[in-house]
């Protein structure tokens, strides 16, 4: 079943979905995150953190906006993020860092992030990372994942993807345009 979070709005964090010590997996499949807002906080559209890992597949998440870090997704601290078959586009985060995905799991490189069949599109960071920003992680695999059009317009790196301090990188049959 699908389920839509459209044009919510949080002051500091989850425009749609805010969660944390979960200590499990919250499961998100053929969903719709579009225009959430995060005023003064991170994770436009989700929210994740603190124990708690996300396994995402056959979504889109677009056109959402946080003021700190990650536009469209932000995970912090012990946790692990599978992305498939979903579509970030044209998220934004006005002072931070991860236009579409902020993941920093903070675990002593314990956790992945693993994206695979998934598109990052025109999203913007002010900061690092206008597509995705990865931090101590300990795996990071691209698998068919396709980056077009993200920016990081500050003083940041990483246009479409930030990676630093992570153990190891498997990128395969993807492209970065």
């Amino acid at each position: 079943a699908s389920t839509t979070f459209d044009t919510n709005t949080a002051t500091y964090g989850g425009g749609g979905v805010w969660t944390q010590y979960l200590y499990s997996t919250l499961d998100i499949s053929d969903s719709e995150f579009t225009d959430n807002v995060v005023s003064s906080g991170a994770g436009g559209a989700l929210s994740i953190s603190y124990y708690s890992d996300l396994n995402m597949s056959g979504s889109t998440v677009t056109g959402n906006q946080a003021t700190g870090n990650g536009g469209g997704l932000y995970q912090y601290y012990y946790g692990t993020v599978e992305i498939s078959d979903s579509t970030f586009d044209s998220n934004t985060t006005s002072a931070g860092s991860g236009g579409a995905v902020y993941f920093y799991p903070y675990s002593g490189w314990a956790d992945d992030l693993v994206i695979d069949s998934s598109s990052f599109l025109d999203n913007q960071a002010s900061s690092h990372g206008g597509g995705v920003y990865a931090y101590a992680a300990n795996d990071l695999e691209l698998s068919g994942a396709t980056f077009e059009g993200n920016a990081s317009t500050g003083k940041g790196y990483g246009g479409g993807l930030y990676s630093n301090n992570v153990t190891s990188r498997t990128v395969s049959g993807s492209s970065f345009c």
